[in-house]
């Protein structure tokens, strides 16, 4: 792949409406989704789901200001009080289900998957575990043989070799696929650190063969 294809690649997959798509036609499950700008919709949407829904945003991004240097946008829920706002008519947003569950962190190396759970030390704490990511632990679990398939679909559609993959296994309904970073962290996963490493060295020392 070009240089010109790989960045073409990666701007893509950033988008997590395009991820969500690709996702649903590789055979993920994803949550129930709404972008809009229309602020009377949402409601309606937030009801028919269960009444608890997240906002978070359309693609992966850094925030950066004078005051707090640099950041990224968390996925957080709307108050109900929220779902009405006429400040959504400004630019589209993305409105998802709350589906409660237990987060895994799913790193994917040319073929290969690592998958952890994440078990807050404090259940009822952010929903976006970025927010209090060193109050957790981590389980390292195997991969279904059919959510694998899918989601080496994904990557392919993609265009990805590496990807770092955020699901969630819902009772009831088994793993969920929430978004995908094309460039994203793996190293924080102490017992995944060693085999991830190993995994991106020998893709990179097989590409230069």
């Amino acid at each position: 792949m070009s240089r010109t294809a790989w960045r073409a690649a990666m701007a893509d997959a950033r988008v997590k409406p395009h991820q969500l798509a690709v996702a649903t036609r590789c055979g993920l499950q994803v949550p129930a989704t709404l972008i809009t700008n229309e602020p009377e919709v949402v409601g309606d949407f937030a009801r028919s789901v269960g009444g608890r829904i997240i906002t978070k945003s359309l693609a992966t991004m850094v925030t950066v200001d004078d005051e707090h240097g640099s950041g990224v946008l968390y996925t957080a829920e709307v108050a109900e009080d929220l779902w009405s706002d006429p400040r959504i008519s400004a630019t589209a947003h993305l409105f998802q289900e709350l589906i409660p569950g237990v987060d895994v962190r799913m790193t994917a190396v040319a073929g290969q998957l690592f998958a952890a759970e994440i078990h807050p030390t404090d259940p009822t704490g952010p929903i976006d575990i970025r927010a209090h990511h060193e109050q957790v632990s981590y389980r390292v679990v195997d991969v279904p043989a059919d959510v694998r398939r899918s989601v080496l679909d994904l990557l392919r559609e993609l265009r990805l070799t590496f990807a770092a993959l955020d699901v969630r296994i819902v009772p009831g309904r088994g793993w969920v696929f929430l978004e995908a970073n094309p460039n994203g962290q793996w190293a924080f996963i102490p017992e995944l650190r060693t085999p991830i490493a190993q995994a991106i060295t020998d893709f990179l020392e097989s590409s230069c063969r």
